[in-house]
């Protein structure tokens, strides 16, 4: 079994071992073989090139599996049951059929459950990875932050202890430059506050590793990505409001009522308010009586009905409208006896 600093090394630099060595794995299929395709991905579903190691039962034999610069493979592969392990430089690691899809594990067994079972047909595998990618609102004054997805972080850890045996260990520093239509702005850091002068602009972001000094990371350079510019937001400034003009006083009502006798006596309530006129809804209020009423031309006659004669406490109030102010006017309202008693 492989232990895992050999099983990390050889996996990232999976891209390496065919192109430094000139080895290549044989696009001819012996008689009995059946075919795994595979296909690589991101997270928009443009293909990304890779390191493909394709898994036997066994635990750890591995077959290198073609040109680590494309992301569609056919390989003839003999009858048996098979898990895939895929590197990209800047995705991380991605699995199918693996059951612990981590480059930081001591040993790569294959998942009963999601294993390849490979006869003398073909079999189709696809392969998913994300991608480092630019979180924010894309607003002016707004930051936005590089998201690095936990794959890539748990492959820069496999690198830093891998290399701890070299003269000059890998820092596992990724180094992010901002970009201003593709220009660079000279801004670095995981997070970009976008500025008047980014308005109507594209705004990306570069991530790269630091290769300097360290022989391992320098062989992993070889037919595999540096950098990786990250899909760009469109930047816009904040939105703008026109603040509330001057609020006209509402206007002041002024509320009479009088009683109007006769057969059907009644109160008769007018709401007047200088420079509107006043509609809505009044109350009144005759001791326990109550009625609700609607202005008609600022006015609004309500009948009272039989009451004895005496004095009684009279509530008009006004609920008020959008041009007039609501207001309560309360007297004292003398009733006699009705005319013909």
């Amino acid at each position: 079994m492989l232990t895992r600093l050999g099983r990390s090394i050889a996996l990232v630099l999976a891209t390496v071992v065919a192109a430094v060595c000139g080895l290549t794995v044989s696009a001819q299929a012996d008689p009995g073989d059946g075919f795994l395709v595979v296909s690589i991905s991101d997270q928009y579903g443009d293909p990304v090139p890779a390191a493909l190691r394709i898994w036997d039962a066994s635990g750890d034999s591995f077959v290198d599996a073609g040109d680590p610069a494309t992301a569609l493979r056919a390989v003839p592969l003999p009858p048996g049951t098979y898990g895939v392990a895929a590197m990209t430089s800047f995705g991380g690691l991605a699995c199918h059929g693996i059951a612990v899809c981590d480059p930081n594990v001591a040993t790569f067994e294959l998942d009963p459950a999601t294993a390849v079972d490979v006869g003398t047909d073909t079999k189709a595998v696809h392969l998913t990875v994300t991608l480092p990618s630019i979180a924010g609102t894309g607003v002016v004054g707004a930051p936005l932050t590089v998201s690095v997805p936990p794959q890539l972080t748990a492959v820069e850890q496999s690198l830093v202890a891998a290399s701890q045996s070299t003269g000059t260990p890998y820092t596992g520093i990724l180094q992010v430059l901002w970009l201003r239509d593709g220009v660079p702005t000279g801004a670095t850091g995981t997070t970009y506050v976008p500025s008047a002068a980014d308005a109507d602009r594209s705004i990306s972001a570069r991530i790269s590793r630091d290769y300097t000094g360290t022989s391992m990371m320098n062989h992993v350079v070889v037919d595999a990505p540096t950098s990786y510019d990250m899909r760009s937001v469109a930047v816009t400034a904040p939105a703008t409001t026109t603040p509330p003009g001057p609020t006209t006083p509402l206007a002041r009502a002024s509320i009479t009522a009088r009683l109007k006798r006769g057969a059907r006596p009644a109160i008769l309530v007018r709401v007047t308010a200088r420079g509107a006129k006043p509609t809505g809804a009044v109350e009144l209020a005759l001791g326990s009586w109550r009625r609700h009423a609607v202005l008609r031309g600022g006015s609004v006659r309500i009948p009272v009905g039989d009451f004895r004669p005496g004095t009684y406490r009279l509530r008009v109030e006004y609920a008020g409208s959008a041009t007039v102010a609501s207001r309560v006017m309360a007297k004292k309202l003398k009733i006699g006896a009705a005319r013909g008693r």
